[in-house]
């Protein structure tokens, strides 16, 4: 669909880029050739000619980066259950509390990835220990908060804010 326009900037060369803007509500569609794209938006590369060799030069090495990438195969096993960590990266699954031990190094990045930390943060029960607390304290909360946000890690700071909301409603008294 892009081959059919025309570049709405210059008029001249054909549509290559398609910008879609939303100003205030409503939607605004830009068809733009490669240049003048690189001209309106500072994110959209600007691509000159290129040979045949460094297309195919910068897709292999992109290849060789994203195999390095690549997490590769661990062969450990849980020493108490004897759960292959293989078999935990493919269903995500723990069998025992002592996995968390066994593999601590390796499932950091995916707690992370998926938990937004690697501290529990969650509902703490009657009577658990002071640490734990300390964790649901709104200082605490707040420090952390500016933490997220000055890494830019903005899930995590609207968790955390959320967080922080339900244990002011909770001291209010209007938990809901």
């Amino acid at each position: 669909m892009l081959g059919k326009h025309i570049c709405m900037s210059c008029k001249q060369n054909p549509a290559a880029v398609k910008l879609t803007k939303l100003i205030k509500g409503s939607v605004e569609e830009l068809w733009l050739c490669q240049e003048c794209a690189a001209q309106q938006n500072p994110y959209q590369k600007k691509i000159g000619a290129l040979s045949i060799e460094q297309v195919l030069a910068t897709l292999l090495n992109q290849n060789k980066k994203e195999m390095a990438a690549k997490p590769r195969s661990v062969d450990i096993e849980c020493s108490s259950c004897g759960l292959p960590f293989d078999s935990y990266r493919s269903t995500l699954l723990l069998g025992c509390s002592e996995c968390y031990a066994s593999f601590e190094k390796y499932l950091i990045a995916d707690l992370r990835k998926f938990h937004g930390a690697t501290t529990h943060c969650g509902r703490v029960p009657e009577g658990a220990p002071p640490v734990l607390e300390h964790n649901r304290n709104p200082r605490e909360i707040r420090r952390r908060l500016r933490e997220a946000v000055e890494s830019e890690d903005f899930q995590r700071a609207a968790r955390l804010r959320d967080e922080l909301r339900q244990i002011e409603l909770r001291a209010e008294g209007k938990e809901s």
